[in-house]
Formats: structure tokens, sequence, C-alpha cells
């Protein structure tokens, strides 16, 4: 009888699962970006402009600076100002 519990679980979690592994999996090949804080309506962050990154997949984004790495931002909201862990340089996620 628990055995079949088991089994009817499995059955019933492997697409949930399968689901969420696939929608993450370019999000964890990239690297994991680092949130600053907020930028205006206008794009500025403590009085001077940023980038924009672009969007690249579901939660990631390709930063403006060179080597323009894939960040994972899936955790922020857009507008957000992220650091680029590779160059230190901060950029808007849109």
């Amino acid at each position: 009888m628990e055995l079949n519990r088991i089994a009817l679980a499995s059955l019933l979690l492997a697409p949930i699962l399968a689901l969420n592994s696939c929608e993450s999996a370019a999000a964890r090949a990239a690297l994991p970006g680092h949130l600053i804080g907020h930028a205006d309506e206008h794009g500025n962050y403590d009085g001077r402009p940023l980038p924009y990154a672009r969007p690249v997949d579901r939660g990631v984004v390709e930063s403006p600076y060179r080597p323009n790495n894939r960040i994972n931002v899936e955790k922020f909201p857009r507008g957000s100002v992220v650091e680029d862990p590779t160059t230190g340089r901060y950029f808007i996620r849109p």
C-alpha cells in the first residue's frame, strides 16, 4: 500500500519537477548578478545614467559590458540595478 502511494506521488510530481528544471536551466548556466538598488524612471542610479542589459532568456540577461556574460537576474524585479560580477560595473535589468 505504501509503495502504491509513493509510485502515485512520483507520477504526479515528475512533470512538475521536469518543467521547473527546464525553466531554470539557462539561469543556472548564467553567472549570478548582485542586486545593488533600483533605477529611477529615467534609467538613472545615484545621479548617473546606466545602460540596460539585453534579455536573453527568462531570468537571464546579457551584460552590456565586455565580455558580455550572461547574468542570472531571475530573482530581481525589472528596473533593478545589478552588478556584473566579472566587471564590477552596474546595469539595469530590463
